[in-house]
This record gives C-alpha cells, sequence and structure tokens, in this order.
C-alpha cells in the first residue's frame, strides 16, 4: 500500500512541477508585460509603438500554441485586476478544439475566490486552487468539467498588482 501512496505523490508532484513550469514559461513571454505597459499608454506599447491589440493577438497565439503541446490544459488567460478581474485573453481547449474566446464573450472573475486569493499573493509566489467544478457566466458549466488552476500575479512596475495570469487542468 505505502508503495501505490508513494508513486502517486511523486506522480502528483511531477505534474504539479510541470504545470508550474507551464505558468513561469507563459510569464517569461513578452506579451505579459506588453499588454501591462499598452494599457497604461492610451493602448499603444510605449517601447515598441505597437498597439494593445496585437499583443493581445500574440498573446493568444503563444496561449493555443502551449495548448497544442499540452493536452491537458484547458484554459490559458491574462485577467486584470481592475475592472472587477476582466479577462483581457483567454484561450479554451474543449475536447481538443483549441480556441481563442472573442473580446465580446470575456468575462468578469473578480469575485472568484482564485482571483481574490492571487491577487493577495507576494512577488513570484504560485497558488494552486482546490480541484472544484468550472463556471462559466456564474453557473457551473455542462457538461460537468473538474478542474484546478494555477495562478501568478502580475505586477507593475510600481509594484501594484496588475493583472492575474491563470491556467486550468
Amino acid at each position: 500500500m505505502q508503495r501505490e501512496l508513494s508513486a502517486k505523490k511523486s506522480t502528483f508532484t511531477t505534474t504539479l512541477r510541470e504545470n508550474i513550469s507551464a505558468l513561469n514559461f507563459l510569464d517569461a513571454t513578452p506579451p505579459i508585460m506588453a499588454i501591462m505597459r499598452a494599457t497604461n499608454e492610451n493602448n499603444i506599447d510605449p517601447v515598441l509603438g505597437t498597439p494593445i491589440s496585437a499583443w493581445k493577438d500574440r498573446l493568444a497565439k503563444i496561449f493555443s500554441g502551449f495548448m497544442a503541446t499540452d493536452k491537458d490544459l484547458a484554459q490559458a488567460r491574462y485577467i486584470y485586476v481592475a475592472d472587477n478581474g476582466k479577462e483581457v485573453v483567454r484561450v479554451d481547449n474543449i475536447n481538443g478544439k483549441v480556441s481563442r474566446i472573442a473580446e465580446q464573450n470575456l468575462q468578469h472573475k473578480g469575485q472568484r475566490d482564485y482571483m481574490q486569493i492571487t491577487r493577495q499573493l507576494t512577488n513570484g509566489h504560485i497558488y494552486v486552487s482546490p480541484i472544484n467544478y468550472n463556471r462559466e457566466n456564474g453557473a457551473l458549466q455542462v457538461p460537468y468539467v473538474s478542474t484546478y488552476r494555477v495562478s501568478k500575479l502580475i505586477k507593475d512596475a510600481n509594484g501594484d498588482p496588475f493583472a492575474v495570469l491563470i491556467i486550468n487542468y
């Protein structure tokens, strides 16, 4: 029995490390900071002169490409802390079909427990949520989809909370 428990613990630990590594990789991509810069400068990145829409497109492509290599990844999102936790970029993987969610279908997630907890994190810390059922537009997703989330806080140049980067498995 102990061997079985040790094997499951090892598998879980390895999976969690991979999930955290994935989140940290996504955080290191250029659109994460560029969207912040553009948001604070009339939707134009002052470093490269690129509109925020181009950075959102790039981030969606990165999310999509990453999902093509990690079949367990169900959602990837970049969510503002302001504006009641408005999703900025979201890509879903439903039954192997990866798709970007259109701007008009992005949701406010500021009141969700994972957002409340993540926005309190200190630099570099990661939040792993309990496993629960996914909610869309305030209701349980049907058919029911169990998920856990791995998230981190993105801070602006002043150290203030700006966004949450979150992936669902």
